[in-house]
């Protein structure tokens, strides 16, 4: 936490080189033409990931490379709820771990083990409610744009909540298409003029049958875009 960052200029003509699995970033103080590469982390065999781990144990990134080599469900879930400690706002991982959390949910609720379905979701929906004040925050102090906010909320809940397993209609007892909603709710106060974000809400309102709500969302469309008829 104390650690200062190393700050330089690149001029023209010049490069410079960061070290592997470091953070990084660059601000173009004038009109800029640059070129970069990335490494990708996916050549890496598992013992040097492991070794990697070691010496930057607070490297999500690292964790994360870790993450595609375990079969173990358990040290799986372990691995991604560290990548999202070390990384609290890179909203990947928490779609990742929230989308395993969901599937395990619909496991459990297939299985009959109701109690396990509900500390699940309850769970899921938790760190939901989490995030949405995290990004709130972020908005409030101008660290993230409205349309940047509504981004996240339209992966997050496609990616969680409209995922196959989810979409499953005999799981309506589950509600996950309500928390779906809440999402594509949330994210329309943010960007009320996404016609794409509109036609999500309405789809998945209408699917739950709420009929005021759904006729709502489409009269909104109407008011976005008057030639919008389907």
């Amino acid at each position: 936490a104390n650690t200062q960052p190393l700050i330089c200029d690149v001029g023209r003509g010049e490069g410079i080189w960061v070290p592997f699995g470091w953070w990084h970033a660059t601000l173009n103080l004038e009109e800029t033409l640059a070129a970069g590469h990335q490494m990708s982390l996916t050549f890496l065999k598992e013992e040097s990931v492991n070794e990697l781990r070691s010496a930057f144990p607070a490297s999500s990134s690292f964790i994360w490379q870790a993450m595609k080599y375990t079969k173990d469900y358990v040290k799986l879930e372990l691995l991604n709820e560290e990548a999202v400690m070390h990384e609290p706002y890179n909203f990947y991982f928490l779609e990742y771990l929230l989308t395993a959390q969901v599937n395990k949910a619909i496991e459990a609720y297939r299985a009959g083990r109701m109690r396990d379905t509900r500390q699940l979701l309850a769970n899921v929906r938790h760190r939901i409610e989490e995030m949405l004040s995290s990004l709130a925050d972020l908005h409030t102090q101008g660290i993230v744009s409205s349309s940047e906010v509504a981004f996240v909320l339209q992966h997050v809940a496609v990616s969680v909540f409209e995922n196959p397993l989810a979409m499953d209609p005999h799981l309506h007892g589950l509600q996950l298409q309500h928390d779906a909603q809440h999402l594509f709710k949330t994210a329309e106060t943010y960007s009320p003029s996404d016609l794409k974000l509109l036609d999500r809400l309405a789809y998945i309102t209408c699917q739950i049958q709420d009929a005021k709500a759904c006729k709502s969302v489409l009269l909104k469309i109407l008011d976005v875009d008057p030639t919008n008829r389907h």
